[in-house]
């Protein structure tokens, strides 16, 4: 909100009787796009910046929104679909695990079973304290039974796993808009270049003629 009343205060105090400086109209125009076109008095420019922002942000929200939505979806499809149910809800910080563990495998006991398998590849007998270390991997990687699990349908569970995946592509998707906000902020600014007058002027030196332009 502090940043919103910063920009629309700005904009207010924006003159336009006095002469235009390239720098200020570039820097509003990085600011926000729209703000450098309305420094200018180009209305129309500025009323595109401004709708391009905010198609360009309302998109990226509302893909968070929907994606949220379905982070929820997926978390009680799983709850109705699977065999056990778990004990107490999951906690943020093991989330991704146990949702990805659900998503490719079909119970806790083949989760923890290939836990097991890969501390016994990444911790031979050969090693130094291998069975303390193996027993560290599995304390660390392994899911409490209390969070237990297993797909009884599989056609439910190809439709977990689609709902994850749907998540994703639209995470994925929403991180397009900011580049699409830096792509915005860059054509603004060059319009805005572009559109300030500029001083030319021809200086003849003894090697030739030579042109030069600055903007004002």
């Amino acid at each position: 909100m502090k940043k919103i009343l910063f920009i629309l205060l700005l904009s207010s105090g924006l003159s336009y009787g006095e002469p235009k400086a390239t720098n200020k109209g570039v820097l509003l125009s990085i600011l926000l796009p729209g703000l450098g076109e309305q420094y200018l008095g180009d209305t129309k420019g500025a009323i595109r910046g401004y709708l391009t922002e905010g198609v360009i942000w309302t998109t990226y929200f509302a893909a968070h929104w929907y994606a949220g939505n379905l982070a929820h979806n997926y978390d009680l499809y799983s709850k109705m679909n699977t065999r056990v149910f778990p004990e107490y809800q999951v906690q943020n910080e093991i989330k991704s695990t146990y949702y990805d563990a659900m998503e490719w495998y079909e119970s806790i006991e083949v989760y923890n079973t290939m836990i097991r398998e890969e501390a016994r590849a990444y911790y031979p007998d050969t090693l130094v304290n291998a069975r303390e270390e193996r027993l560290k991997y599995i304390e660390e990687n392994s899911i409490s039974d209390t969070l237990s699990w297993k797909w009884t349908d599989m056609n439910k569970w190809d439709e977990f796993r689609q709902l994850r995946k749907t998540e994703r592509d639209i995470i994925q998707k929403a991180g397009y808009c900011v580049g699409i906000a830096l792509a915005n902020r860059l054509v603004s600014a060059l319009m805005v270049a572009y559109k300030v007058p500029r001083n030319y002027g021809l200086n003849i030196e003894q090697n030739g003629i030579q042109l030069n332009y600055m903007f004002k």
